[in-house]
């Protein structure tokens, strides 16, 4: 009894002193830097579109959000504090029912346009829709780590007590990294601030030393994570300066400023709510009573990440089953990004068996496959000639239906792969 009593004072110890820890700045994993490749270095007008209108959602979107693996009290935790920022824009998560939240390995919730881990180093989140644009429906777009063990029942907590008892400091974090995922930047990186001037670059204490040797970053990754936005991405735009009260300030550490905590980049304490810039920033760009686009594919995000031709088949199967789920979803957003998904990964493949395997029973499927099939298909550019296998099944869920529509969208594939023969 005594060796388990240790054991379990022993993991509250190590509990208590993780909630001690003092903020660290944000670093994103290098495969998840905000360019797309080294190449964009060259023509710095290409990075515009990774930045504010262009990885902003749409107003008035439902944004599905999973969990790759936790308990249900930091679930609950993460969802009812990121709620926050729906109260002051048009814009809806959606974590799935109140303890049974989405669980981002299961294929049967369909892909998520958030993904949350709590296995990377950090706490940090890729901006806006660079969660699918940049990352795969397997990847994390944003991580918490030791939250999981932090807000675990272990510890004492539930899903009824876990927001009342956890700190601030914590919660304020979930706020901030929600709020890159509506596409805000850092406030400190602001030009109205022009903080990276105030910051040492050379000799003692010098900015980037400090950051090799405290979070192990390149140059290029301390320059990204504290330079202006305008310097490295021209066209940012800087709002009116909110250093001491936005819930997106992060303290850039005194000992890096010049003139240390009398800099005017130097902040004593982060703010842990949303501010009122906050809220009216987020207000302006997801405006409310704005009706969701109606017209086919407005509402799809055509950039979204595909998988690799090359993947596995479990890979495939997962993907393929994800695209099904969201095919019949209720949500006409995300029953249009499916059949995006699945026009790109037809445009992409060089192989028609995969294409066999995904439309085998084809007929059998519900309506809403079968249509967005057939979509997919007619959207996407096909680089090697269908099957006869393929247009066997598209023709047996030709000859099946009554319904226009649907044998309308299956003839125009069925006319274009017999076009594609000849």
């Amino acid at each position: 009894m005594k060796t388990i009593s240790f054991i379990i004072l022993l993991i509250f110890s190590i509990q208590m002193a993780r909630a001690q820890e003092p903020d660290a700045m944000e670093g994103l994993p290098e495969h998840y830097l905000y360019m797309q490749n080294a190449g964009d270095l060259e023509n710095p007008q290409s990075l515009q579109q990774l930045y504010l209108p262009e990885t902003f959602w749409l107003p008035g979107q439902r944004l599905q959000i999973c969990f790759f693996g936790g308990g249900a009290p930091v679930h609950e935790l993460i969802a009812a504090v990121a709620s926050q920022w729906t109260e002051h824009a048009n814009i809806e998560f959606d974590f799935g029912p109140k303890g049974a939240r989405y669980d981002c390995f299961d294929p049967k919730f369909g892909f998520s346009a958030i993904r949350i881990g709590f296995s990377a180093p950090g706490r940090w989140s890729l901006v806006g829709k660079d969660a699918v644009t940049k990352a795969t429906s397997r990847q994390p777009s944003m991580n918490f780590q030791h939250y999981d063990s932090t807000f675990s029942p272990f510890s004492g907590f539930t899903i009824d007590n876990v927001v009342l008892r956890a700190d601030e400091r914590r919660k304020s974090s979930i706020i901030h990294e929600f709020g890159h995922a509506l596409g805000l930047l850092h406030e400190h990186q602001s030009a109205k601030l022009n903080c990276w001037d105030e910051v040492i670059k050379t000799g003692p204490n010098n900015v980037y030393d400090f950051f090799r040797q405290r979070s192990g970053w390149s140059e290029t990754k301390t320059k990204r994570n504290l330079a202006l936005a305008i310097s490295e991405w021209p066209g940012a735009v800087s709002g009116e300066e909110d250093l001491r009260n936005s819930i997106m300030s992060y303290q850039i550490p005194w000992q890096v400023l010049k003139d240390g905590k009398q800099n005017k980049c130097y902040i004593n304490r982060r703010s842990v709510s949303i501010s009122e810039l906050d809220k009216a920033l987020v207000a302006k760009h997801y405006p409310a009573n704005v009706i969701r686009p109606v017209e086919d594919f407005t509402l799809a995000k055509e950039r979204i990440y595909s998988l690799s031709p090359a993947a596995d088949e479990q890979l495939l199967a997962d993907y393929f089953q994800r695209i099904k789920v969201d095919l019949n979803s209720e949500d006409t957003a995300k029953r249009r990004d499916a059949r995006v998904r699945l026009a790109k990964y037809i445009s992409e493949t060089e192989n028609p068996e995969q294409l066999d395997k995904f439309t085998e029973n084809l007929s059998d499927e519900t309506y809403r496959t079968q249509l967005g099939v057939a979509v997919g298909i007619n959207k996407s550019k096909l680089l090697s000639p269908m099957s006869e296998q393929t247009r066997s099944n598209l023709k047996a869920s030709f000859d099946k239906s009554r319904d226009a529509t649907l044998k309308a969208n299956l003839q125009q594939a069925l006319d274009a792969s017999t076009l594609q023969r000849f």
